[in-house]
């Protein structure tokens, strides 16, 4: 793909799917996209799987939370599920608490499409 990720809402479900290694550019423009999306989809409850398999996030020396990603405003609103498909327990751990600091959202991180499907069908969306 062009850009390092892809995002495509089906019904009530946000789907982002990320590749490669990333910049802070492609971040930025990620949580850009997202917050356009988030904000879409206020008006109903909403989930969010994110597939994490392909894709690694910049070491911790790279001072990933600089101002211009830290300043972008993703509004969850009705937002009331999250899945994350990782290889291993570790890969974007650091990330789990702005996540798990949402009040109201369920979250899980799975190993495979089928456990995240299994998971998500709990929530009708």
């Amino acid at each position: 793909p062009s850009a390092p990720y892809e995002i495509n809402k089906i019904c009530n479900l946000i789907n982002g799917s990320l590749y490669g290694h990333w910049n802070i550019a492609a971040e930025f423009q990620y949580l850009k996209d997202h917050a356009h999306q988030f904000t879409e989809m206020q008006s109903q409850p909403w989930g969010l799987l994110v597939v994490m398999r392909n894709w690694v996030l910049r070491t911790p020396s790279d001072n990933m939370f600089e101002e211009k990603v830290a300043n972008v405003h993703l509004d969850r609103t009705n937002q009331i599920c999250e899945c994350w498909i990782v290889n291993s327990p570790e890969q974007a751990a650091e990330l789990q608490p702005f996540v798990e600091a949402t009040p109201n959202l369920r979250f899980k991180r799975v190993y495979s499409k089928e456990q995240a499907l299994d998971w998500l069908s709990l929530f009708n969306l």
